[in-house]
């Protein structure tokens, strides 16, 4: 087996596969509970950052990042605070999980 850790991704060569170090799915894990108690625009995007950074190991982050970066667009408005406070959408939140 041939397995090669580089920026945070598990690289197997015989299985041609990426995966996430478990360190990174920790700290998404911990992102997202974050996120649960302070909904500002800095929580969201801070995980919306790492989702998108695991692409690379889990196609199916894209479809859930879509709706929380409109709501991260939409909470930072005019202003463009990342301390304003945000209301999730129903498919934020349900994606999310």
């Amino acid at each position: 087996m041939q397995i090669i850790v580089f920026f945070g991704f598990i690289i197997d060569s015989v299985l041609h596969k990426v995966f996430l170090t478990d360190e990174k799915v920790e700290k998404m894990q911990n992102k997202v509970h974050e996120l649960l108690s302070k909904e500002f625009v800095r929580q969201l995007a801070s995980f919306t950052g790492l989702a998108i950074n695991a692409f690379y190991a889990c196609f199916e982050a894209k479809l859930h990042c879509r709706y929380m970066e409109k709501d991260k667009i939409l909470g930072l408005g005019n202003s463009e605070d990342f301390d304003n406070v945000i209301q999730l959408s129903y498919l934020s939140i349900v994606k999310k999980r």
